[in-house]
């Protein structure tokens, strides 16, 4: 039964008629954020007087996706959200109504509020439930035994915050922690997490703890309603110290990526790019793809095969079998019959960083392109384009201007390259397509120069991206795609 409206009689209309603007302001951002990232789930946004500043990025199993920098404007690309979660915040009033009734949630910090997005763009029906909690409002971490920690944004009803930390957690137990946390372990056999042990103490004042093995999710207290709550601010730092303690006993390699794309003048993003880390293995896996064509198949099939990859890849740590196993799987697909004029297909470059050897692997096919930048500011080609451009150049020849059209390897066919660099020697760790260097190779323009210009991750994909739309200002830009992972030296 939906609850009825608390304010008075001759005020709901004007409610009912600013819910339904929610509603399409919902809807809207609903399309805008799909559109730049499919695993968008939930927006946290903090006030920034006047309005709201885009704060947070969760996906649908409550992992942070992406977050702002407060200190700096967000990409352009973010404009239009930003824009739509500003009024939709604004349409939302607090006070008088319960939370949710606009659409937006308000979070424990009372300057921050969560907005979930709807899986179906065209958004909940009007006569929705407001009262039913399926919002991913509640705040946890996710603590691994390498001493990494993660921040997680649970869903409120409690059936649902089992489901989502059984994601990271197989066949989780609770473990009451002090008064106000709980901890969520597994019962495997994985390496003992040391890292939440010394949470345990440092919160308990140095009482025992169980013995927790593998990866591990710190939520609050239940509630009188049996939901998980917040976990408190004193407890998540004091989680983020014993990480800290211990991260000089162990093998733990830091990333900051940043992924900025842009459709260019197409009618759709066929790019994709997708980055995994394996929970057993501790290995990072970082894809880009490169959709051949400008049609919805295209962008499906990339969209598709982005995370699989990343996902091989950072299992088994080797990016060629990561490729060589979705070419057997979309050739399966098609029962073998591949044809390059109507079936759909992707260049890809992927990365593998594994925190117990000194070399990041990293494997293309086509020309998709991975360039590396050392800490003395020398940037390196790391692949070699598989197009006619590039056999010509390997027979002394001098390729024409639209002979790098012409691929020799894709996705589905064709050679799959591999290369190594040492971590040590890496600072940055670039993955483009086609359509972010292209255009500033042919204007002159030197991509590791750029890398080694921007402060950091996110201001060089930002800043790659940028220059090579604005060196294909007079002409019909492709769609470009940038990720840069910036490596913490020991």
């Amino acid at each position: 039964m939906q609850a009825q409206d608390p304010c008075p009689l001759a005020d709901r209309r004007v409610c009912e008629a600013t819910r339904n603007l929610a509603l399409a302001v919902l809807r809207r951002m609903a399309v805008t954020a799909v559109a730049i990232e499919p695993r968008i789930r939930t927006l946290v946004a903090t006030r920034n007087d006047p309005g709201y500043a885009l704060w947070r990025l969760h996906g649908d199993d409550g992992r942070l996706l992406l977050r702002f920098d407060l200190q700096k404007p967000p990409d352009p690309i973010w404009d239009k959200l930003t824009a739509d979660l500003c009024l939709l915040a604004r349409l939302a009033d607090l006070r008088t109504h319960p939370p949710g009734y606009y659409y937006v949630h308000p979070l424990a910090d009372p300057r921050d509020v969560a907005v979930p997005l709807p899986a179906n763009p065209r958004g909940p029906s009007p006569a929705h439930d407001w009262t039913s909690p399926v919002i991913a409002t509640t705040p946890a971490l996710l603590v691994s035994p390498n001493g990494e920690v993660e921040e997680l944004l649970l869903d409120s009803c409690h059936a649902d915050q089992l489901r989502c930390i059984g994601f990271y957690v197989e066949a989780p137990r609770a473990h009451q922690l002090g008064r106000r946390a709980v901890v969520h372990a597994g019962r495997g056999a994985e390496s003992v997490n040391d890292v939440a042990r010394q949470a345990w103490m440092s919160i308990t004042g140095g009482s025992r703890p169980p013995l927790l093995r593998g990866p591990v999710v710190i939520t609050g207290a239940t509630n009188h309603a049996g939901d998980l709550t917040p976990l408190p601010e004193l407890s998540a730092e004091a989680i983020h110290r014993a990480a800290g303690l211990l991260s000089g006993a162990t093998t733990t390699i830091g990333f900051k990526v940043s992924a900025v794309q842009h459709r260019g003048g197409r009618n759709y993003q066929c790019d994709a790019y997708a980055i995994r880390r394996n929970k057993n293995t501790g290995r990072w896996a970082f894809a880009v793809l490169d959709g051949i064509g400008d049609r919805p198949q295209v962008r499906h099939f990339a969209q598709r095969f982005a995370p699989l990859i990343a996902q091989e890849a950072a299992r088994h740590g080797s990016p060629a079998r990561a490729l060589a196993a979705a070419r057997v799987q979309a050739r399966n697909e098609l029962r073998w019959d591949f044809d390059p004029r109507t079936d759909p297909s992707t260049v890809a470059v992927v990365a593998v960083a594994d925190h117990r050897l000194p070399l990041i692997r990293v494997g293309w096919c086509g020309d998709a392109r991975a360039y590396r930048l050392a800490p003395i500011g020398i940037s390196q080609l790391v692949t070699h384009d598989h197009n006619y451009a590039q056999d010509l150049r390997s027979r002394g020849r001098t390729p024409g201007p639209y002979d790098r059209n012409v691929l020799t390897s894709c996705l589905m066919n064709g050679d799959i390259g591999t290369a190594t660099i040492e971590r040590g020697h890496t600072r940055r760790l670039l993955l483009c397509t086609d359509g972010a260097y292209a255009p500033l190779e042919e204007r002159g323009q030197d991509v590791g120069g750029i890398l080694d210009l921007a402060d950091d991750a996110k201001d060089a994909a930002a800043l790659v991206v940028d220059d090579a739309i604005a060196a294909c200002a007079d002409e019909f830009p492709d769609n470009a795609t940038a990720l840069v992972v910036d490596i913490a030296q020991a």
